[in-house]
């Protein structure tokens, strides 16, 4: 059932012109209480979890589709919606190693995950300032270097509240690159596409951001187009002499 739903989804999708979905949701259910999660996760059991994400992100995949696990490091215990505020969760890396993070190397180390998506938690024990979407020790040590992630890494959006009640979007799009993010989601509209972009280019005219780290994950995002088709290998070269 969950390969034939994301076999669906890729169908309507492809049929719309669109090639993304940032889905399977792989949050580990562990607080009942949890608000919006419930009817969105597949259940408690972090093998269960693994099993219908691997399930569904091989349907989407099968279709066409480029498929997203979210919301990494784990949403499954928190209390708040991150769409209005931060949550708090106080969760050892010990705890996320043998829950939250339990779908995430395992379909990783299967090499089937095109792209990762990071949240907005504060847990002080990965980061005590900053949120996890926003953390170096989170986006680049766990997920990047300690689960071996070489895809595309992919911001939760900026605009919600968990983030947008501290940060403005430029300072958030700076922040959440300099921690590691390929790819951000956040602007609404062309007003906060130019303030976002803006943010960006004084951070690398400044040095807070290197090009190197900037053409990286852009090599990221096109070696993810090509191999979804989504670009032509000339095309895609055409794009890189552009940029240089």
């Amino acid at each position: 059932m969950a390969y034939t739903a994301g076999r669906n989804a890729a169908t309507d999708l492809t049929s719309l012109g669109l090639n993304v979905n940032f889905m399977p949701i792989v949050d580990v259910l562990t607080n009942p209480n949890n608000p919006g999660l419930p009817d969105r996760t597949f259940g408690s059991d972090p093998t269960l979890v693994t099993n219908m994400g691997r399930a569904y992100l091989k349907g989407l995949t099968d279709g066409g589709v480029i498929g997203c696990l979210k919301h990494f490091p784990g949403l499954g215990s928190a209390s708040i919606d991150p769409h209005f505020s931060l949550p708090q969760m106080n969760r050892s890396l010990a705890t996320l190693n043998q829950v939250d993070f339990v779908p995430y190397r395992t379909l990783i180390n299967e090499g089937i995950v095109p792209m990762v998506m990071v949240t907005h938690i504060l847990n002080p024990q990965l980061d005590p300032t900053l949120p996890t979407s926003l953390s170096p020790y989170v986006v680049t040590k766990l997920l990047r270097q300690q689960l071996n992630f070489n895809g595309v890494i992919i911001s939760d959006t900026l605009w919600m509240g968990g983030i947008s009640n501290t940060y403005s979007l430029a300072q958030a799009a700076v922040l959440a690159v300099k921690a590691g993010t390929d790819l951000l989601l956040g602007p609404r509209g062309l007003s906060d596409t130019q303030n976002m972009i803006f943010g960006l280019h004084q951070a690398v005219m400044s040095g807070q951001i290197s090009m190197g780290q900037i053409n990286t994950s852009v090599q990221r995002i096109l070696e993810m187009k090509l191999h979804y088709k989504v670009l032509t290998y000339d095309k895609a070269m055409q794009l890189i002499d552009n940029g240089e």
